[in-house]
């Protein structure tokens, strides 16, 4: 049996995981559109108050953790791009080139885009997943929140009724001060 899996975040991890239990025989294949899996994308603010600088300490399982020990192979950097569900095949671009996949049971597990409430003029940066860190242009994780690198957007404490939270922006727009 080939089971397909479309996305290496924590839900198509644990599902491929999960099928890894329910079918041990199972050829199991996760395609990520990104270069890290299984993340943890509640820990991204304290990448970006400073806490850490390297990215790689919110994945919490690599490649070959899951190849060694769970016998899925992950494709990272591989973006599905058609899927012809009557012939169980999905058309990957998997490091430049086009590769045909097919599959007996497929998984879609990427996620959800996160929604942008601003004017796209807006300078707001956006961070919906750990790899938007790094294709932001000009960004770096700030040295702590009194420490701001000057390239780097600012992280802001702003209140809401009954709620603190933070707004991170770039640029004089939204500056909440």
């Amino acid at each position: 049996m080939e089971i397909l899996v479309i996305g290496g975040g924590a839900a198509g991890m644990s599902a491929a995981s999960w099928a890894r239990r329910k079918a041990p025989e199972a050829r199991i294949t996760v395609l990520e559109r990104t270069n890290i899996i299984s993340h943890a994308p509640c820990g991204v603010p304290y990448y970006i108050g400073g806490l850490f600088k390297d990215y790689w300490l919110l994945q919490a399982y690599d490649v070959k953790f899951f190849r060694e020990r769970r016998n899925i192979e992950v494709l990272t950097n591989a973006e599905a791009e058609e899927l012809d569900v009557r012939s169980r095949v999905v058309v990957a671009r998997v490091g430049g080139q086009r590769v045909k996949l097919e599959f007996d049971r497929l998984i879609v597990a990427t996620g959800a885009r996160p929604r942008r409430l601003l004017s796209a003029d807006a300078r707001v940066l956006y961070v919906h997943h750990p790899a938007d860190l790094t294709q932001e242009e000009g960004y770096s994780p700030k040295g702590g929140l009194g420490n701001p690198v000057p390239s780097a957007p600012r992280l802001r404490r702003v209140s809401f009724p009954h709620r603190p939270a933070f707004i991170l922006c770039q640029g004089k727009n939204l500056d909440p001060t």
